[in-house]
């Protein structure tokens, strides 16, 4: 097959960076880009849903991202749902056609939770997984990674079992059940976790929503709830649980969206923590600040930070998107030259959102701009580094 010899020769030569970053050894900054897009002949939902439809959408995507200018190595993902590990305990999803699925809570009250009775062997969702994962390697072989499902930490999928409203309220009023809950879903996703790793030949670590290296460490998982607890409630109920996943699988990698500023401090305390994943803007983390704390940690944890895109104007601050990220996005990251262990992204047509995308995926944009862009990013670090221009101080939040 052209394409697995042709991904053999581009991952070869995307290797050696990507690896030098993962262990702080980089001496400039991998600039991520891919193609994420859906084929004109194709519903959301196919590519949701149809297993053959899935792979034939990543395998186009993956032969686009690689003509483009990229430090980024593709990889195959079962993405179904983020609701695979919440369908083990009952939860229902919501299917639409033109967007991702949504999980409906499997329980609506507090005590509740002690007749959870979590069903990995029957879930559909889990054995659809399951069934992709062998269906891509059956069809692919082993020359092209394949990641885990959506990693949905313990405690984002105890928000999803329950009725969120009840949820956060049991978090001060019902602690027992909610660390019986917690620990729960902890069990679950470890076991889960292990029977895809089980199939899989050629792991796409750290994993959804990362950088892939065949010699990263740990796994990524999504703690989205980070932005909405305070610091005392994600270290009472959440940290744990990172730190039983984090010791089972050699590290971990924390996603969040949003502004979770205020937890920064807990998350860099977490044994185990290998890296972070989270979106740049004034309404969501302020990088500067990220890693001059990360500095001062004196821990090896490396980042990967997308130009942020969610809930954000870029032209109520800057003339445009390019001012936006030079100014911005880039001078924040280069506050002190080039960092090692950092991942950046590219940006986007703004004003013209991705539909279906965001972080480091780009829809319906052409090789051409794609390159033009990779090209201008360079150029700009470069002028920057330059100058020594210290960073604008815009606020956080």
């Amino acid at each position: 097959m052209k394409l697995k010899e042709e991904f053999i020769k581009f991952s070869e030569n995307k290797e050696k960076l990507i690896s030098d970053t993962f262990y702080f050894k980089n001496k400039k900054l991998p600039i991520i880009q891919a193609v994420d897009e859906l084929k004109a002949e194709y519903k959301f939902i196919d590519i949701r849903k149809d297993k053959v439809k899935m792979l034939d959408q990543q395998l186009a995507n993956i032969e686009k991202t690689m003509q483009a200018k990229t430090d980024y190595i593709p990889f195959l993902a079962p993405w179904h749902s983020i609701g695979e590990y919440a369908d083990a305990f009952g939860s229902k999803q919501k299917w639409y056609d033109d967007r991702d699925p949504v999980t409906l809570p499997a329980i609506n009250n507090t005590e509740d939770v002690y007749d959870l009775k979590p069903d990995l062997k029957n879930s559909k969702l889990m054995n659809m997984t399951l069934d992709t994962i062998r269906y891509f390697q059956n069809k692919i072989g082993t020359s092209i990674p394949i990641s885990t499902c959506a990693p949905i930490g313990p405690f984002l999928l105890a928000s999803m079992i329950m009725n969120p409203n009840i949820f956060f309220i049991s978090l001060l009023t019902n602690k027992k059940e909610m660390h019986y809950l917690i620990d729960l879903c902890t069990k679950v996703f470890i076991e889960f976790y292990d029977r895809q790793l089980d199939i899989i030949k050629n792991p796409a670590l750290p994993g959804i929503e990362y950088v892939y290296s065949k010699n990263a460490e740990g796994i990524i998982i999504s703690a989205d709830s980070l932005a909405q607890v305070s610091p005392d409630i994600f270290e009472e109920y959440s940290v744990p649980a990172i730190e039983k996943i984090a010791d089972k699988f050699n590290g971990i990698i924390l996603h969040s969206c949003g502004n979770w500023m205020h937890n920064l401090d807990v998350v860099l305390k977490i044994r185990g923590l290998k890296g972070l994943n989270f979106h740049s803007s004034p309404i969501e983390m302020d990088p500067e600040i990220v890693l001059k704390k990360i500095r001062k940690s004196k821990k090896n944890i490396h980042v990967l930070t997308d130009f942020g895109k969610i809930g954000i104007r870029w032209t109520d601050y800057f003339k445009n998107e390019k001012d936006a990220y030079s100014n911005w996005y880039l001078k924040k990251i280069l506050y002190n030259g080039i960092p090692t262990g950092v991942f950046i992204s590219t940006f986007d047509n703004y004003p013209d959102i991705p539909k279906y995308v965001y972080g480091i995926g780009r829809e319906n944009v052409s090789i051409e701009k794609m390159n033009n862009d990779y090209t201008w990013i360079r150029a700009q670090i470069e002028k920057i580094l330059s100058k020594s221009v210290p960073a604008l101080l815009y606020p956080s939040s």
